[in-house]
């Protein structure tokens, strides 16, 4: 298979805009590479654009946006000969910072075409699929509460953490691992497949992409003031596990219940689900993922 690249462009991301289209078009102007470029639109779904960049012999689908985007358009890439590029186009950037993928168009570009990749798990959760992150704690109050805002970037993390604390109510939740079950009220309830949740935020340090193993983050519901310095440690000094807070553990298979149906943050999207019980697993290397 001759290396061919499917831009797939979100439009929607923060820097997604023709800008990053010409900045493509005249990277390849002298070059033998095939590209096609599109755009990710409300009516027309990213399942069906990455079946007809497979339908076409395209050997390498390029996500350009944020850790969403890259969601989408991975999650029809799993298990098959098709590599995943990212073209840095959201605002964390949780998944590209943790491969050390770089922010700028054409220095990722450059890194594009050199063709270098590792296998990456992917974390599935009824159904669904995640490379980053699925959280059900403040974290979905923090993801709703940036949805929300006008303001992206940094600024627009900072007044969506601070709305989320705010708002913050705890879930009751139950959990099983290795047939060990606990039953705990968190502030936050993590597990990542990242080194990194975006603009150097970091629960998981550790998280390696390819071990087969979700890090599990969680700090249980405790006095609102031990909780506000952890949001500082976090948000200033990027030091969270300086906390005695934090509670961390590897698992490749889990169970969780609440009870009420379960909201859950999934690579920087929110999701509201029916059910009140779910399942998270690992599939081993799952992704052919572009890296340096």
């Amino acid at each position: 298979m001759n290396n061919s690249y499917y831009f797939i462009i979100n439009p929607a991301s923060n820097k997604g805009n023709r800008g990053a289209e010409k900045q493509i078009t005249s990277f390849f102007k002298n070059r033998s590479e095939e590209i096609k470029i599109v755009f990710w639109t409300t009516e027309v779904k990213v399942d069906n654009l990455v079946h007809q960049a497979k339908q076409e012999g395209y050997s390498t689908i390029v996500a350009c946006g944020g850790d969403g985007t890259i969601m989408e358009v991975g999650k029809s890439l799993i298990n098959t000969p098709q590599k995943l590029g990212i073209i840095s186009l959201g605002s964390g950037n949780g998944i590209a910072r943790h491969f050390g993928i770089p922010i700028p168009v054409n220095p990722a570009l450059e890194l594009l075409v050199k063709q270098k990749s590792q296998k990456m798990d992917v974390g599935e959760v009824e159904g669904r699929f995640f490379f980053g992150n699925v959280g059900l704690g403040i974290e979905v109050n923090f993801i709703k509460a940036y949805q929300q805002k006008k303001k992206h970037g940094f600024v627009g993390y900072f007044v969506a953490g601070l709305k989320a604390f705010k708002s913050f109510k705890y879930p009751d939740i139950r959990f099983t691992i290795n047939g060990e079950t606990n039953e705990i009220q968190p502030f936050v309830f993590m597990l990542s497949n990242t080194n990194e949740q975006g603009y150097g935020f970091s629960l998981t340090p550790k998280a390696v992409t390819n071990d087969g193993m979700l890090d599990l983050v969680f700090v249980e519901k405790q006095h609102w003031l031990n909780l506000l310095y952890f949001v500082l440690e976090m948000f200033f000094f990027k030091h969270p596990f300086r906390s005695k807070a934090v509670n961390h553990q590897y698992v490749n298979e889990i169970e969780i219940s609440s009870s009420t149906p379960i909201q859950l943050e999934l690579d920087g999207e929110y999701f509201s689900l029916s059910k009140k019980t779910i399942q998270i697993q690992v599939l081993p290397k799952a992704i052919d993922i572009i890296t340096p």
